[in-house]
């Protein structure tokens, strides 16, 4: 075997030799200016392009073998513009002739300058290379058995390609356009400098680019410069990028924010061999932002896996979003969104990610915890997410100065945007397990805090389960379930409450304690669809309520009758009094039928009063319609002093009615009086009859015993 690489390579060099001699005599004998025309008829017959060769051709001999090219274009295809599809204004190629004796290629730097490239694709998707691929094409061979090369040829191939040298390679001013009729984009390369220094395996080769860019659709323009080192070794099959820099500086509509400052650099190594690969010391740095990564990869050829650390410096989200052009809406406190930072660690592949140790800093506020996303086509998603505190009230609108009357009413019929845009068909795709838990929590004026919220989903079927949270010294607990298997929507809600004062939670969420005292409420609802008012018109279920020992502000119902009855009895009004009614107990059960509640148990009691109610609730329309059936218990006084005393163990009729922003009480005093007067007629006419019957009785008994009298006298003899 040696002595045949040995005969190879010695004809290899006698023929390199034969070369150089043919070259030698060919710059000393041959002016290949005279071949002028038939290069070009030749690349005309192969290309069917013109050639115009401008400039001169130079050959060189000693002590480089080399070729100069002057200007020479090349036309464009038929179909397209009547302009170049290429254009050089110089090349240069030379190799140092006595290594070649040697079998070892110096090559000097290879050199291209004023490169004009025009690049076109029509709307029928037909390219102005598309013939000259064509015609490269060549048959294709029929497949040889090729014979195993010997661990010698390798080291001789290897020792030839290690005696490579090249000078360098320089782009200089190049101009290359891309035109797509067929996606509607066009931009440019401008001024287009691209150099590598010497190139040898395994040794660092600098490397250096600068262009201009320029776009119209979309409309960017702006400039890149790249730079860095990088070393090539395809025999141990290592390569590596160091101190790789790159800046950019763009402008245009088609940059978010119109304009675009960023550098991007760092090191990365890959090892085909371990099939091992690396990032390290990878920086971004754009609009305020600075993100470091790191990266390494394992069997990045045959299973990819990756893992590393991804770290952000302390920025302003207010003033990177400015940057980008989007608008955040007026928030009510304006100070928010002031500052942020991230920090993680990931793993994965090429089907898979996970997330450890994620901290996620929004302001005053801290998330963090564990997540993972496996099988994208369909997502596993798990995660254990936690949150410190947050005021999410900072980052709501700030409160309407307008009058409730004012505020914009969405018209009847009208659906949210959310309830038909939720991706239903990924939904469905999902498998969900995971919990998130939040310490503090303050949204929409309400407080609370140890939260727990545990959800779990898999074709189509959500479930929110435990749900659990602190608030107002009681407790909630629920069970939400959401299924989109089918066409719409269902939810499942069961709901409870424990223990909660009722008056603080009321006041801090509608401003107004509306009703006091200890609640506690449940509930179990079903509804279809996403949007509100769908929710209120299919709400269907039961539950029940009890409140103890509060009040219902907003109406005093022993005033209302008192009034009522001072104006039946047409004596003045009683004294005002504060517009609330206390209560030891409040308490009912209801059912929902498509958005009408209606309750048979309405009960209250107090120390004066006692209500037995019944009645509905519209939520859809928002429309009271309740009667309260009300018995005094104690009252002590009389009309002049406001007393109701004569009312007394009566049930009197107070009405709800009318809508929830402006309900209308009603109380029947007179209803009463009437039943009384009726009843008292009543009584007389039983009275009367009485008398009347009893004396009947007695002018009976009178007339019998005198007709007894008469029949014994006519009988005396």
């Amino acid at each position: 075997m040696k002595r045949i690489m040995k005969i190879i390579f010695g004809l290899f060099g006698a023929l390199l030799l034969l070369l150089i001699v043919a070259a030698v005599g060919a710059t000393l004998f041959i002016d290949p200016n005279d071949y002028r025309d038939t290069i070009a008829a030749k690349v005309q017959e192969q290309t069917g392009r013109e050639l115009d060769i401008e400039g001169e051709i130079k050959l060189s001999l000693f002590p480089w073998l080399g070729l100069e090219l002057g200007a020479m274009q090349m036309g464009n295809a038929r179909g397209f513009a009547d302009k170049p599809f290429a254009r050089i204004e110089a090349a240069e190629a030379r190799v140092k002739l006595l290594p070649l004796l040697k079998l070892q290629t110096q090559i000097d730097t290879v050199l291209l300058r004023g490169l004009v490239l025009n690049l076109h694709r029509r709307s029928d998707g037909v390219s102005n290379w598309d013939d000259l691929a064509k015609a490269g094409e060549k048959p294709v061979a029929e497949p040889r058995a090729e014979k195993p090369s010997s661990e010698a040829d390798g080291e001789k191939l290897e020792q030839m390609l290690a005696a490579l040298a090249i000078g360098g390679i320089a782009l200089e001013e190049a101009n290359i356009e891309w035109r797509d009729d067929l996606s509607k984009q066009r931009f440019s390369l401008k001024h287009f400098n691209f150099s590598a220094g010497a190139i040898r395996i395994g040794e660092a080769i600098p490397l250096k680019l600068s262009t201009e860019l320029l776009s119209s659709a979309p409309e960017i323009n702006g400039s890149l410069d790249f730079s860095g080192d990088v070393t090539a070794d395809p025999f141990a099959q290592r390569y590596r990028a160091q101190g790789m820099k790159l800046s950019t500086v763009l402008n245009g509509k088609g940059i978010p924010g119109a304009k675009l400052e960023a550098t991007l650099g760092g090191d990365a190594a890959v090892d085909l061999a371990t099939q091992q690969a690396n990032l390290q010391g990878f920086t971004l740095n754009a609009m305020g932002v600075e993100l470091k990564l790191t990266v390494a990869g394992k069997q990045i050829i045959d299973k990819p896996s990756f893992s590393g650390e991804l770290v952000s410096n302390e920025f302003v989200p207010r003033q990177l979003l400015s940057q980008l052009d989007i608008t955040l809406p007026e928030m009510a406190d304006p100070s928010v969104m002031g500052k942020a930072k991230l920090s993680t660690r990931f793993e994965g592949g090429l089907d898979q990610v996970a997330l450890n140790g994620l901290s996620l800093q929004l302001d005053d506020t801290t998330f963090g915890g564990k997540a993972s996303v496996g099988n994208f086509a369909a997502p596993v998603i798990r995660y254990t997410l936690n949150l410190d505190e947050i005021d999410v009230d900072r980052y709501l609108p700030p409160p309407s100065d307008k009058p409730a009357a004012e505020e914009k009413v969405a018209p009847k019929g009208a659906t949210t945007a959310a309830a038909t845009e939720l991706p239903l068909e990924l939904m469905r795709s999902l498998d969900i397990d995971g919990s998130f838990t939040v310490g503090k929590v303050k949204v929409m004026n309400l407080h609370s805090d140890t939260i727990v919220a545990t959800l779990k989903a898999k074709k189509g079927k959500f479930r929110l389960h435990p749900l659990s949270a602190n608030l107002y010294k009681g407790g909630y607990s629920g069970n939400i379930g959401l299924d989109v298997r089918g066409k719409k929507a269902k939810l499942s809600l069961d709901e409870k409450l424990s223990g909660v004062q009722s008056g603080p939670l009321l006041k801090d969420f509608m401003g107004k304690e509306y009703v006091t005292g200890e609640a506690s409420v449940a509930a179990k609802m079903t509804a279809s669809g996403l949007d509100q008012m769908e929710i209120r018109r299919t709400l269907n279920g039961n539950g029940s309520f009890k409140f103890a020992n509060g009040k219902v502000n907003g109406v005093n119902i022993g005033q209302l009758i008192r009034n009522a009855y001072a104006l039946y009895k047409k004596q003045p009004m009683p004294k005002k009094e504060e517009k609330s009614t206390d209560f030891a107990n409040l308490s009912g059960s209801f059912t929902v039928t498509n958005g009408v509640l209606n309750t048979k148990d309405l009960s209250a009691l107090s120390p004066l009063f006692q209500i037995a109610g019944k009645g509905s609730v519209n939520l859809v329309k928002e429309r009271l319609d309740l009667r309260l059936n009300t018995t005094i218990l104690h009252d002590a006084g009389d009309v002049a002093s406001g007393g109701v005393a004569e009312l007394k163990g009566e049930k009197i009729p107070v009405t709800v009615k009318g809508s929830f922003s402006d309900p209308k009480f009603g109380v029947d005093v007179a209803s009463i009086f009437e039943a009384k007067a009726s009843a008292e007629v009543e009584k007389k006419k039983a009275e009367v009859k009485k008398e009347v019957d009893k004396q009947i009785e007695t002018e009976k008994k009178k007339l019998e015993k005198d007709l007894e009298n008469k029949l014994k006298n006519m009988l005396k003899f």
